[in-house]
C-alpha cells in the first residue's frame, strides 16, 4: 500500500502509476538509475506522485 506517494511514469496520457509493490518499485528506481549512472538530469527513470495523504499533510503544515 502506498502511504505518502506512488511510483510510476508520466506519458502523453498523464501519470501512469507502477503496479510494483512498494519495494518492487523502489528496487526498479535503483537499478535504473544504476543503468544510467545516476545521470538524473538527462535521464528520468521515475515520477513520484503524491497520494491525497501527502497532499493533506502537505496542507497542514
Amino acid at each position: 500500500m502506498w502511504e505518502w506517494m506512488v511510483l510510476g511514469e508520466v506519458g502523453g496520457s498523464g501519470f501512469k502509476p507502477w503496479q510494483e509493490s512498494p519495494a518492487d518499485a523502489a528496487a526498479r528506481v535503483i537499478r535504473d538509475l544504476d543503468a544510467v549512472d545516476w545521470n538524473v538530469v538527462d535521464n528520468v527513470v521515475a515520477w513520484f506522485d503524491n497520494t491525497d495523504k501527502d497532499n493533506q499533510r502537505a496542507d497542514e503544515l
